[in-house]
């Protein structure tokens, strides 16, 4: 039997949300495993201030390392000084980059009030699976 399908909504700093839809970041970065494979539909909803879903991106792989092991792979992509990576990786044994390609910005960002209204979702702290239905309707909240 077939898994269903799903995708991951992930809240981005806009900095950062920005940096990949720019194709400057292609890699983003995670104190938490994330349960995905290659080929995910990746959502970057762009956190506070700007509280919008601003585009798409395709997961290609996921890099687990300690810390230390993973700056190396990860330093020319992640769009970080090695400060912040330290700073944010501090105390943590493994940290996960997310390697995205294929970022597509879209039109017309949806904001928080369509997401809740159109798709049923509460933005999340750091990540959340969301199914084909969300996914489609956040796509269909753009031509409204």
């Amino acid at each position: 039997m077939e898994a269903e399908w799903r995708g991951v909504m992930l809240s981005i700093r806009p900095r950062f949300a920005e940096a990949i839809l720019r194709g400057d970041k292609t890699v983003e970065l995670r104190r938490t495993r994330i349960h995905a494979h290659a080929g995910t539909l990746v959502v970057l909803y762009s956190s506070s201030p700007t509280r919008s879903v601003l585009g798409t991106a395709v997961l290609d792989e996921i890099i687990e390392a300690h810390p230390t092991e993973l700056w190396p792979r990860v330093k020319d992509d992640a769009g970080v000084t090695q400060i912040e990576f330290d700073q944010y990786y501090e105390d943590a044994s493994r940290g996960y980059g997310l390697r995205l390609r294929d970022a597509v910005p879209l039109a017309t960002p949806t904001p928080l009030h369509s997401i809740r209204a159109n798709a049923g979702l509460e933005p999340p702290q750091s990540f959340r699976y969301v199914n084909r239905f969300q996914v489609d309707q956040l796509t269909a909240a753009l031509a409204n």
